[in-house]
C-alpha cells in the first residue's frame, strides 16, 4: 500500500511538472508580472498580444518569448509608454494599435520589417530615436497632431507616404525621415509654424519637390554624434535632386542656421533647379543670393495663403522613360522590382557603387546621368 502511494505521488509530481512545461511553452493567456501594473495577454488563435492595466510596456524576457509568434499588438487605454527596444526586430509583427500611448521610446519597433498597419492613436507626443527605422512595409498611417518630438532616424526607411507633418510638431531629429517616402504622393511637404529645431539630413534622400517653411524660427539640432547643421550637411544631406521649390513665408526666417558648412546652401541645390521663393528685400533673399541660389518673389507662387505651383512633375519624364524602353533592371535578373529600387537608391546615395551596366539601366530619363530623379521614377513605377 505504501509502495502504491509512493508511485501515485511520483506520478502526480511528474504530471504537475509536465503541465508546467506545457503552460510555459504555449502561453495562451499570460500575465507579465515583471511589468508593474501592466497585464499582457496572448490570443493564440489571432496571434495577438494585448496590453492592459496601467504603465509602461518594457522589453522583458516574457515579451521576447513572442518575438516569432505575434502578428498584432493592441495597447489599451492605460498604456502610456512603450519602452526601449520593446519590439525590436519582431519580424512577424504586422499590425499595431495604440489608444492613449504618449511616448514611443528608442528603437521600440526598430526593424519590424513586416509591419504594415500602424494606428498611433490620438495622444502620442514623443517618437524616440530609431523608433520605426526599417519598417519598410508600413502603410496607411498618420502622425497625430499631438506629436511634438520625432527623434533621430525615427521614421527612416518607410516606403509609403505619411505626410503631412503634425501641426504641433516642435523637434525633427537628425535624419528623422532619411530615405523615406514622406511627401512622395504629392511632392509637397509643409514645415508647420510650431517647428523649432531641425536636425542634419532630416530629409536626406526623400522625394520632396516643394518644401514650404511656415515656421518663423528654426535652430539647428545637434545629433548624437555631436554634429550640428553648422558643421555638417544641411537638411537634405547633399541629396536634393527632386527639390524644385523652397517657399519661405517669414521675411526674418534665420535661413543661415540650417546651412551645412559642407553644402552649397541649406538645401544642397547645386545640382538641381531649385528656386527659393521669399519676401522681396528680406534677409532670406539676401542669404540665398549670397549662396548663388535662384530666388523669386513670394507673391508669384503664394497668394492668399494658397500655393500656386507651375508644377513640373515626374510624369513628363516617365513618358520619356516609357519611350526609352528597357530600363530599371539594376540587378540584371530580368525582373524590375523593389530590389532594383534599393540597388539604385544605394548607388545614387553613395552607399554602393554602380557598375557601367547598372548605371546604364538606372538612367531612366536617358539624360546621361544617374541621380535621385531616376531612383524616384523607378520607385513610382514599381510601387504603382
Amino acid at each position: 500500500m505504501k509502495g502504491t502511494k509512493r508511485w501515485i505521488s511520483i506520478f502526480v509530481s511528474a504530471a504537475v511538472c509536465l503541465l508546467s512545461v506545457s503552460a510555459f511553452s504555449l502561453p495562451v493567456a499570460a500575465e507579465d508580472t515583471a511589468q508593474s501594473g501592466v497585464v499582457m495577454t496572448y490570443d493564440e488563435e489571432r496571434c495577438e498580444l494585448r496590453f492592459s492595466g496601467e504603465g509602461v510596456v518594457e522589453a522583458t524576457p516574457e515579451l521576447r518569448a513572442y518575438k516569432k509568434l505575434v502578428k498584432s499588438v493592441v495597447f489599451e487605454k492605460g498604456i502610456t509608454e512603450i519602452g526601449d527596444k520593446a519590439f525590436y526586430m519582431f519580424r512577424t509583427l504586422e499590425h499595431i494599435k495604440m489608444t492613449a500611448v504618449k511616448k514611443v521610446d528608442r528603437s521600440a519597433f526598430n526593424n519590424c520589417t513586416e509591419l504594415k498597419t500602424i494606428d498611433l492613436g490620438n495622444a502620442l507626443e514623443y517618437i524616440g530615436d530609431y523608433a520605426f527605422v526599417g519598417c519598410k512595409n508600413a502603410e496607411g498611417f498618420r502622425l497625430p497632431n499631438t506629436v511634438k518630438y520625432i527623434g533621430m532616424y525615427a521614421m527612416s526607411g518607410i516606403f509609403k507616404d505619411f505626410a503631412p507633418l503634425p501641426e504641433g510638431l516642435e523637434i525633427i531629429g537628425p535624419a528623422a525621415f532619411a530615405a523615406s517616402a514622406i511627401g512622395r504622393d504629392t511632392g509637397v511637404l509643409v514645415i508647420p509654424e510650431s517647428v523649432k529645431y531641425m536636425g542634419v539630413q532630416c530629409f536626406r534622400g526623400t522625394f520632396i519637390s516643394t518644401l514650404i517653411i511656415k515656421s518663423p524660427y528654426v535652430d539647428p539640432m545637434t545629433s548624437a554624434a555631436g554634429m550640428d547643421n553648422g558643421e555638417g550637411p544641411g537638411l537634405f544631406g547633399y541629396y536634393a535632386n527632386c527639390l524644385e521649390q523652397v517657399i519661405v513665408l517669414d521675411p526674418d526666417f534665420p535661413i543661415g542656421h540650417i546651412k551645412g558648412a559642407g553644402a552649397a546652401d541649406p538645401f544642397e541645390s547645386a545640382e538641381t533647379r531649385t528656386t527659393l521663393y521669399c519676401p522681396a528685400g528680406s534677409s532670406v533673399e539676401e542669404y540665398a543670393q549670397k549662396w548663388g541660389m535662384k530666388t523669386a518673389a513670394l507673391e508669384t507662387i503664394w497668394k492668399d495663403g494658397q500655393l500656386n505651383l507651375s508644377q513640373q512633375t515626374v510624369s513628363d519624364v516617365e513618358i520619356r522613360m516609357a519611350a526609352g524602353g528597357d530600363s530599371g533592371d539594376i540587378s540584371g535578373d530580368g525582373v524590375v522590382n523593389m530590389e532594383d529600387c534599393m540597388l539604385l537608391y544605394r548607388g545614387v546615395s553613395g552607399e554602393a557603387a554602380l557598375d557601367p551596366v547598372q548605371a546604364s539601366a538606372g538612367d531612366l530619363d536617358h539624360n546621361g546621368a544617374v541621380n535621385m530623379i531616376d531612383a524616384l521614377m523607378l520607385y513610382r513605377t514599381v510601387s504603382g
